[in-house]
């Protein structure tokens, strides 16, 4: 249901409230469904005289007895327009609650797409860290291997060096 469709049916809602409970036509509000307990519509007024009875006031009638009220409307269709009523209303709330739900939903979707989206950045930008560093890491055993080579060469160097000296001392001593 859209906001749209709530007030199509608020509008439709007031209609039939302005109409009276007359109109109204079956459970709810929706004809075709029965009328609950609502006894069939009275006879015309002119049909037949009303015989003088005495009357309870309306609040001494149970629910389950048929009579009338104190403006002379039966108490079948007031408890039928009240429970209409109610269901009407009772309606329009759930469809309110089901729209809000719907909305928080697809907030939480939207809110769930945003720290997602955060997510797979920090994840990139952490990658990237780890591949600078694994490179890093790469080239100072390079370094490393290469020192060790240079080092090796440079002892053989000065060993070899030291040896010539120290054969070019002899041979000066020899002359």
């Amino acid at each position: 249901y859209t906001a749209d469709s709530l007030r199509v049916f608020k509008k439709q809602h007031d209609e039939e409230m302005k109409r009276g409970a007359d109109d109204e036509g079956g459970f709810g509000g929706f004809g075709g469904f029965g009328g609950g307990d609502a006894p069939p519509a009275a006879p015309a007024a002119d049909t037949k005289p009303a015989a003088p009875t005495t009357k309870q006031p309306a609040a001494a009638v149970s629910p389950g007895e048929k009579g009338e009220s104190a403006d002379g409307t039966p108490i079948g269709d007031l408890v039928s327009a009240l429970e209409s009523e109610n269901e009407n209303l009772e309606i329009m709330m759930m469809l309110h609650e089901q729209e809000c739900l719907i909305s928080q939903m697809n907030e939480a979707y939207k809110e769930f797409d945003i720290e997602l989206i955060k997510l797979r950045t920090d994840k990139i930008e952490q990658d990237v860290e780890l591949k600078n560093g694994d490179l890093r890491i790469i080239l100072l055993f390079e370094e490393l291997l290469l020192l060790k080579e240079f080092e090796k060469e440079r002892k053989l160097f000065a060993g070899g060096f030291i040896f010539q000296v120290v054969r070019q001392g002899r041979n000066v001593r020899q002359d």
